[in-house]
């Protein structure tokens, strides 16, 4: 069967090329397609997730003067989704993460940081030893907050991700997930000319990998 590239082009165009509008779309058309071909019933699941985590964010502003902030500490989440008898999954995901950032060039007070994460994922399991997944961010929000050494700030975007699950025992999972995120809008006391990121950054990368313990219900 020939694919008419073009008209699916013209729908990505449409959507945005990075929009994670378009790919949360595909996801679920690829999903339901699978589910629709199934004659038994899906399965609805909901799973609890508490992790550790690693950050990095990295600024670098437009006279080229870069500035990170390293944090690690615990997250917690959760997952609601569908799940076809042949181990198809999609998930609704959340992750709520904060603590203290470490930042370069050093500050004498570390700032507290939060960070939300909601996500589509689309996942495979393989004879119920472990699961591989793709996901598109719905929303990222990134915040620093103010104190006596820093303005603080929020950053706002959407993102990509994959990860892979073990089933290490009944309803029992461990994961790890890796996240790369794509800020577009930013806020703060020191942004006072628009939120579009672009006006005061070339460079704004962030991502995180996580650990995560679970339990299916």
């Amino acid at each position: 069967m020939k694919i008419n590239t073009t008209a699916f082009s013209n729908l990505k165009n449409f959507f945005g090329a990075r929009s994670s509008l378009f790919y949360s779309c595909v996801f679920s058309i690829l999903f339901f397609a699978l589910f629709y071909t199934q004659k038994s019933y899906s399965f609805v699941h909901f799973e609890p997730m508490v992790g550790y985590q690693f950050q990095n964010l990295k600024l670098v502003n437009l006279t080229n003067v870069s500035q990170e902030f390293k944090s690690d500490g615990t997250v917690f989440g959760a997952k609601i989704g569908l799940r076809t008898p042949i181990g198809i999954s999609l998930d609704l995901a959340g992750t709520y993460s904060n603590g203290k950032s470490k930042p370069t060039p050093a500050l004498t007070e570390n700032p507290e940081f939060t960070q939300t994460v909601g996500s589509l994922q689309l996942g495979v399991s393989a004879l119920n030893v472990m699961k591989l997944y793709l996901g598109t961010i719905l929303t990222s929000e990134y915040q620093i907050k103010a104190n006596a050494f820093t303005p603080g700030f929020k950053l706002n975007g959407i993102g990509y991700q994959a990860g892979v699950v073990f089933f290490v025992a009944r309803n029992w999972a461990l994961t790890v997930n890796y996240n790369v995120h794509q800020f577009k809008k930013v806020s703060g006391t020191a942004y006072v000319i628009g939120d579009d990121i672009k006006t005061y950054y070339t460079t704004n990368d962030l991502s995180d990998l996580s650990t995560f313990i679970s339990y299916t219900f």
